[in-house]
Parts: C-alpha cells; sequence; structure tokens
C-alpha cells in the first residue's frame, strides 16, 4: 500500500514538472512570437519613411522641374560624376546621351532621377550645386 502511494506521488510530481516544461516551452514562444511581431513592425516602418522620402523627392523635383530645366547643364563631366557615385547605371546614361537636345537631356534626366531612389536625389543636387553657380540647384541644396 505504501509503495502504491509512493508511486503516485512520483507519478503526480512528474506530472507537474512536464506541465511547467510545457508552460515554460509556451512563455518562450510567446516571447519569440512578440519579437517577430515587433521586427516585422519595425520594417514595415522602415519601408513606410522610404516610400514617403521618394514621394517628398518627386514633389521636390516637380516644383522645381522647369526652374531646374532652364538652369542645369547635362555635361560629360556631370553624367560621368552621376555613373561614378551610382546614381546612374551605364544603360540610363547612354538613355540620357543620345538626347540630340541639350534641353532634352536635362528632361530626361529628370525623369528618370526619381526611379533611382532618395539616395540618388541627394547626391545629384551635391553634384548638381558643384556644377551651378545658382538657380534651382542650389535652392534643392537648401530644401533637404
Amino acid at each position: 500500500m505504501m509503495i502504491i502511494v509512493i508511486i503516485i506521488i512520483i507519478i503526480i510530481i512528474i506530472i507537474i514538472i512536464i506541465i511547467i516544461i510545457i508552460k515554460m516551452i509556451m512563455m518562450m514562444m510567446m516571447m519569440m512570437m512578440m519579437m517577430m511581431m515587433m521586427m516585422m513592425m519595425m520594417m514595415m516602418m522602415i519601408i513606410i519613411i522610404i516610400i514617403i522620402i521618394i514621394v517628398l523627392v518627386r514633389a521636390v523635383l516637380r516644383r522645381y522641374h522647369q526652374k531646374l530645366a532652364d538652369d542645369l547643364v547635362v555635361t560629360e563631366e556631370l553624367l560621368g560624376e552621376m555613373f561614378q557615385e551610382g546614381i546612374f547605371p551605364l544603360g540610363m546614361i547612354d538613355l540620357i546621351r543620345v538626347e540630340r537636345v541639350p534641353q532634352d537631356r536635362v528632361q530626361r534626366l529628370l525623369e528618370l532621377l526619381p526611379k533611382r531612389g532618395p539616395d540618388a536625389f541627394d547626391l545629384f543636387v551635391k553634384r548638381s550645386t558643384d556644377q551651378a553657380a545658382g538657380g534651382a540647384c542650389n535652392q534643392l541644396g537648401h530644401q533637404g
């Protein structure tokens, strides 16, 4: 009789230990799920920030489009620097170069620039303000 009681007590202790282990595993899984949700939220916030930056870049380009078209001169030096800085790949540089009229080159450059992301815009403004003594390029530099 005593042995049966001891066996029952041991079984109860084992069951309690198993329940505790299961609860700990469940808590760890919940913490991992919470961490994953936090990471997903952070990634979504980063994506939203990137989208906002791109929208702002396009708005600034639209605002100063005509002024840029009037002030900017697309030279081989500027295109080379934009290629070297990674603003445009060689294929896009060729699309700009193929335009015969200087004003068409500027229009093509301004058309392609928003597709290159927010970093490209900052590099373009920096390179353009180095080239231009004033005008819209300098105004763009003061916008950012």
